[in-house]
């Protein structure tokens, strides 16, 4: 791909990477176990000592508050 687009995509990691910093710990160490470690929603659920579905729930809430910031970037 061209020069600009790799800038581009580089810089929207960077901008990912900051909201994801921003999230509140529960949820931030949800997402990084999930989609960094790979690690399944049972998983995540035995690590940090909760249901798998109050699991889900966490992950839920922190795609939405990562889509609001992304969102709320776009405009």
């Amino acid at each position: 791909g061209s020069l600009s687009h790799e800038i581009e995509v580089e810089e929207e990691a960077e901008m990912a990477l900051e909201w994801v910093d921003d999230l509140k710990d529960e949820y931030r160490q949800a997402l990084l176990m999930r989609h960094v470690q790979q690690l399944s929603v049972e998983e995540i659920a035995r690590e940090l000592g909760k249901t798998a579905n109050n699991v889900r729930v966490i992950l839920f809430r922190a795609h939405r508050a990562l889509r609001k910031k992304r969102d709320k970037n776009q405009k």
